[in-house]
């Protein structure tokens, strides 16, 4: 019997998974909008570093650092942290702190255009600064040494501080992207084309906005670094149209919950409307057996995952009205 159950839940769970697409961006006003995520040493990579990001900008400032795609920088006291900024007719910057008030920028040779979805990617590997436009390297500088840590918040959108109206990005933001490591021209283009599924070894924080909506953005690491919506940034349908592979989604949801890693190596996090507070939870293995269990108590439950052997698992949610959704352990 609980064979069979299995089975008729497997067909359901089928709806709530979906290959791994890319439908909603955020749209930035250039005015005020910006995301931010708290302070973690985790989001300081001194050795190497990879930044990547879907951008579509409305208009470019006058420099080439009057636009933020990404920043976790710090002018005051001193100099410390990183920045992917753009400008100056859509020119690319890449900024670091080498400490004591230095800062060594890589500023690409070509430009991007407006109202076009264009890839951004910058490098650092400990003597080299890279910056990519759509998989193609448009800017080297030479420098050996380390990246100084910053203390402020990692932002998008703005600068992690106020300064000259906050050198705000005017467009869309998709898939960002932080890694400690170096990625190569090979691995940009492959992460371009795909994007990461939260799981691999050197990946830090990705963010890829697929909530659709509320005031946080899901990281999609098991680090967990969300970051918070300010002055209302628009979720947007006009994204960069991405469709890889045939598995499971890093980010499963319906209309009731949101799951996410998945894939997932230990911990898997439920967000669930208000309805479902007060119902319990299973993660089901492939014979029908109740391997892990607990109750939802509010709209965020972390489940325990890391103590299964690898594989595919059901995790079913609710007491009458159950819903089912397929989860993988790496």
């Amino acid at each position: 019997m609980k064979r069979l159950l299995f089975l008729t839940l497997f067909v359901t769970s089928t709806m709530f998974t979906f290959a791994q697409t890319n439908t909603v961006s955020i749209l930035f006003d250039g005015v005020s909008d910006s995301i931010s995520v708290p302070h973690n040493t985790l989001l300081n990579p001194t050795t190497a570093i990879t930044i990547e990001a879907w951008i579509k900008a409305i208009n470019y400032g006058t420099n080439v650092w009057s636009n933020y795609i990404v920043g976790k920088d710090d002018w005051n006291p001193g100099s410390a942290g990183y920045a992917l900024r753009c400008g100056n007719g859509g020119q690319l910057s890449f900024n670091i702190s080498s400490g004591s008030g230095l800062w060594k920028e890589v500023i690409s040779s070509t430009t991007m255009p407006t109202n076009v979805w264009t890839h951004v990617a910058a490098t650092f590997d400990g003597t080299t600064m890279n910056v990519y436009i759509n998989g193609v390297n448009s800017g080297s500088l030479s420098y050996t040494g380390t990246i100084n840590p910053s203390m402020y918040n990692l932002n998008i959108g703005s600068v992690p501080y106020t300064i000259q109206g906050g050198r705000l990005f005017s467009g869309n933001i998709d898939q960002v992207e932080l890694w400690n490591i170096a990625l190569t021209p090979t691995q940009i283009n492959q992460y371009k084309a795909c994007p990461p599924l939260g799981t691999e070894t050197g990946l830090i924080a990705f963010w890829n906005f697929e909530e659709g909506g509320g005031t946080i953005v899901h990281d999609l690491t098991s680090h967990h670094f969300d970051g918070t919506l300010y002055n209302n940034p628009t979720w947007s349908p006009d994204a960069k149209a991405t469709t890889c592979g045939a598995g499971i989604n890093t980010i499963t949801k319906d209309n009731t919950s949101v799951i996410y890693p998945n894939p997932a190596n230990d911990i898997v996090t439920v967000k669930t409307s208000q309805f479902t507070i007060g119902t319990v939870y299973y993660v089901v293995d492939n014979l029908g057996r109740q391997i892990v269990s607990g109750k939802i108590y509010d709209e965020t439950t972390k489940i325990d995952i890391s103590k299964l052997v690898s594989g595919v698992y059901m995790l079913q949610i609710g007491d009458v009205d159950l819903k089912t959704y397929k989860i993988i352990k790496n």
